[in-house]
């Protein structure tokens, strides 16, 4: 019952744990075994069409079939191996592979999912339900125990029948930390000792078992009838048959026996009730050393002496231990598909009586519930006839309220939560959309788990099926990388105070080498701006440093007298030109062309050779501005 799907990867290191693990101080005691023949099958074995009555004719006496993981996939072969088996005249059971999660309810909701799945089982050749447990989800082992009884109490009461545990020695002494409160539910035991299946499990067994009912030898089988590679399995008794449905109807009946002492060496009706009760197989009525161990583990876990001997008080026990546990109701809507009628039974009706207030609410669909129900289709105006049909169920229940769909943010905005099986909400959605699982319903589900691992393996990533920080970091885009700002550059008057030269950076620079027509202009004095530099200080008769000092900013920066070359200034004259004619000139800037400036413009004239009359003509402006 190893995992087949790729919804549900088992890993390795259990599979090496499966096969390899030994047990604390685990005493070898194999012997060789002679027991009927089974198969266990999922839709993996299913590449080409199964042939039951081939599988039969090779020996093989029995066959359970997976029905259901979580609470979100159903086996699609289903129907049809079941079909297959019964027809075969082989002994058929079906399994559930378990998701556990913290909440008890889910718990709930796969028992319900599963036999909503595969009926009661309660068939002639059927087998008791089957829980596939071999995964944790990361639960403490206080939290698997807890949620695997709530499971098994949940199918025992809408079957009737105690459910089959399949696990693996390695997984129950860790994960369920070997507790020893199981042992009312047969073991079906996968263990690769010995993959011919001939030499039986080692002596002890995990969590207090005494005898396994079923054995898995092998995941590698080969059977006519079915296509590659099959779990091959053994039952414990003579004949599977008295583990089928009809060899096994109803509860126990102890209470003939409960004032009888009886112990190791004896035999008869009570020793063979006394075993159906403790689920040993066979139920021969001897009671040896098998059954004196099973009797030895049962005081241990109820807090009794282990003497090994059943008293009345171990009866008593035995008896409490069997009683069917209380019914797990659920809301009425959430049996609105079923269709009840005088004789109908369980929650269903449990919930029906409630709502019509019948008194007691057993759960069985008698005369008074049928009163009950008729009565209120009358005042409904529906026809009277005591079958919860689909038009009483309207009536019935509330009008259903749609809920408002969910507010998906972006898929980056849950990357600080890690997903997983069991996962739900706006996050798990968003994932969904992403890998294109439909439908994306915000259910973690098996769909979702294989679209998680699929991407894992595509990104080279561990293919966990959890979706954490490395997962996250493949399934969101790189962020864009932050484009800084253009600098804002000014104009080239701006930096005039600056010393630029090799080496230096900014707008300054990139201010000049615009000016320059240096491309690009990238904002860092190098060799093409020095280069461009020394041919500007040479063209204007400045030393060719290729450094920007004050004379090089001087010929760099437009002169502030080019809007005033046309004028012609002469004494008498005042304005905004004369004041930067008195700035040029350095002397004081009162904006009146007086004596001081006339005798400044003549001094300025004959120390360049012009005509000495004191007036600002073209050609002394042209001089000026240089």
């Amino acid at each position: 019952m190893r995992l087949r799907l790729a919804t549900t990867a088992f890993t390795c290191a259990s599979a090496v744990a499966l096969t390899a693990a030994p047990a604390t101080a685990e005493i070898r005691t194999h012997h060789p075994v002679v027991r009927p023949l089974g198969v266990d099958v999922s839709s993996y074995q299913h590449g080409s069409s199964l042939d039951w009555s081939r599988v039969k004719a090779a020996g093989q006496d029995f066959g359970f079939v997976k029905a259901t993981e979580g609470s979100s996939y159903t086996n699609p072969y289903l129907a049809g191996d079941w079909a297959g088996l019964r027809n075969a005249g082989m002994g058929r059971g079906a399994y559930h592979f378990a998701q556990p999660s913290a909440s008890l309810q889910s718990a709930v909701d796969q028992a319900r999912y599963f036999v909503a799945a595969v009926g009661t089982t309660q068939q002639p050749g059927a087998l008791a339900p089957l829980l596939d447990l071999e995964v944790s989800n990361g639960l403490s082992s206080a939290q698997l125990v807890a949620w695997t009884h709530a499971w098994l109490d949940t199918v025992q009461h809408l079957t009737g029948r105690r459910p089959i545990i399949y696990t693996y020695a390695y997984f129950w002494r860790t994960a369920m930390a070997d507790d020893q409160g199981f042992t009312s539910s047969p073991l079906f035991l996968a263990d690769y000792h010995d993959r011919s299946g001939r030499t039986a499990p080692s002596m002890p067994l995990p969590g207090g078992w005494q005898q396994w009912t079923f054995w898995q030898y092998t995941d590698s089988g080969q059977i006519p009838g079915i296509a590659g590679y099959v779990d091959l399995d053994r039952y414990a008794g003579a004949s599977v048959a008295a583990a089928t449905w009809g060899a096994t109807t109803g509860p126990v009946d102890l209470t003939p026996f409960r004032g009888q002492v009886v112990s190791l060496g004896a035999s008869g009706p009570a020793v063979t009730a006394l075993q159906q009760a403790l689920r040993l197989a066979p139920a021969d009525g001897s009671f040896g050393p098998q059954t004196m161990g099973a009797v030895q583990a049962f005081q241990r876990s109820h807090a009794l002496p282990a003497t090994g001997a059943v008293t009345p008080a171990m009866w008593s026990a035995l008896i409490v231990a069997l009683a069917p546990p209380a019914p797990v109701v659920g809301a009425l809507a959430s049996y609105r598909n079923q269709t009840l009628r005088t004789g109908s039974s369980g929650p269903a009706v449990i919930a029906l009586q409630r709502v019509l207030r019948v008194n007691p609410a057993d759960g069985a669909f008698g005369p008074m519930t049928t009163g009950a129900v008729l009565a209120f289709q009358r005042a409904h105006r529906l026809a009277a006839s005591g079958v919860v049909d689909a038009a009483t169920w309207a009536a019935l229940l509330p009008a259903p309220v749609r809920p408002v769909p969910p507010v998906v943010g972006a898929l980056a905005g849950y990357r600080n939560q890690v997903l997983r099986t069991g996962s739900s909400g706006v996050a798990v959605v968003a994932l969904q959309r992403t890998l294109r699982v439909n439908p994306a319903d915000g259910s973690f589900g098996p769909l979702t788990a294989a679209a998680v691992m699929a991407f894992q393996r595509a990104h080279r990533l561990a293919p966990s099926g959890i979706v954490d920080a490395r997962t996250w970091s493949g399934l969101l885009p790189a962020p864009a990388p932050v484009r800084p700002a253009p600098p804002v550059v000014g104009p080239l008057a701006s930096y005039r105070n600056q010393l630029l030269r090799t080496g230096s950076t900014g707008v300054a620079v990139i201010s000049l080498q615009r000016t320059l027509h240096v491309t690009p202009a990238d904002g860092a004095f190098g060799p093409m701006t020095a280069a461009a530099v020394m041919a500007f200080q040479r063209a204007h008769r400045l030393t060719p440093s290729g450094i920007v000092d004050a004379h090089t900013w001087s010929a760099l920066l437009p002169s502030p007298l080019l809007a005033y070359r046309a004028l012609v200034l002469r004494v008498g004259a005042a304005g905004a030109a004369v004041t930067a004619l008195q700035k040029a000139l350095h002397i004081p800037s009162d904006g009146a062309y007086g004596p001081q400036t006339y005798a400044s413009v003549q001094a300025y004239q004959r120390g360049h050779r012009l005509t000495v009359n004191g007036i600002m003509t073209a050609a002394v402006w042209n001089v000026l501005i240089g």
